[in-house]
Order: C-alpha cells, then sequence, then structure tokens
C-alpha cells in the first residue's frame, strides 16, 4: 500500500478578506466558496529561490547564494460556468489589484465525517482569465492564471477528531 494519491476529488475555493490571514487558523475563518467544473489545477506552487552567483577574479569557486522567492503559480482551468460563484469571484477580481485568498484541498482525506485532505492556503492575484475556444463536441474552458503573491501556508490530512 501506497501514501500516494491522484488530484481526483481535490478541490480549490476563493475567499476575500481584508488582510492576509496570519496562519491557518484564521485561513480557515474565513468564508469560502468552492470553485465549481475544474478541469486542472495546472502550475506549481511552493516557494522558489532565485540564484545568485558572482565569479570572483581571487577565488576559483563560483560564489552561491539565494535571492529573491517566488511562489510560483496556478493555471486553473475550468469549465466556464456564468453563474458559478466561485468563477466569477476570479473573474472580478481580475479587475483588482487586491489578492484572493485560495485554499486547494487535495483529495488524500483519510476516512472519517469531518476529516479533511492536505491543504494549501494562498493569497494570489488573478492575472489573466482567457477563455479557451473549441469544436462543436468541446466544452467552453477557463483559464484563470492566478500568481502567488505571499506564503503558502501547508496543513496537513487531519480526521476531524
Amino acid at each position: 500500500m501506497t501514501n500516494t494519491t491522484t488530484n481526483a476529488k481535490s478541490t480549490i475555493s476563493v475567499a476575500t478578506s481584508a488582510t492576509v490571514p496570519a496562519d491557518a487558523a484564521a485561513y480557515k475563518a474565513l468564508s469560502w466558496t468552492v470553485i465549481n467544473d475544474v478541469t486542472e489545477i495546472g502550475g506549481t506552487f511552493g516557494d522558489t529561490y532565485a540564484k545568485v552567483e558572482a565569479k570572483v577574479l581571487g577565488a576559483r569557486r563560483v560564489r552561491k547564494g539565494k535571492g529573491s522567492v517566488d511562489g510560483g503559480a496556478i493555471e486553473l482551468k475550468v469549465l466556464r460556468n456564468a453563474s458559478d460563484a466561485g468563477q466569477t469571484s476570479l473573474r472580478t477580481a481580475l479587475a483588482s489589484d487586491e489578492p484572493v485568498f485560495i485554499k486547494i484541498e487535495l483529495g488524500d482525506k483519510p476516512t472519517g465525517a469531518n476529516a479533511t485532505g492536505s491543504i494549501a492556503y494562498q493569497p494570489v492575484l488573478v492575472f489573466s482569465a482567457p477563455v479557451n475556444g473549441g469544436d462543436a463536441d468541446s466544452y467552453v474552458e477557463q483559464t484563470f492564471t492566478l500568481e502567488i503573491v505571499g506564503e503558502t501556508v501547508a496543513v496537513a490530512p487531519g480526521t476531524g477528531a
């Protein structure tokens, strides 16, 4: 038996707040709206440091250090639904310079009535939301580019006990 999981049963939700939540408890207290009809949570999230290096003439070894931190970006693909409250929140956020907050809950939920999967809370700015064309046998899709603008707060799966 392995502890790996697929993305099936993963969910993503959106919330707004006047301030950035300080910790997992503050994030949990927000009013979350599920974004429905998600077909893919693409991209990567998690801090990546820029590599800073210098080749000092008096030394043979390259000097390396950590520079700025990038939290990543998420390409959220959905079946476009004009009446979905979560999708509408993202479309509204596209016109704003203020972040919204997302909660990604992975499908690794243990058994139990109040169990939760692994959760990642993130402040994001919505940078784009193009509608994707297709043919007669395609759903109308929309892809939201969510740039992470702060720390990701991770919560391990729990039984809810």
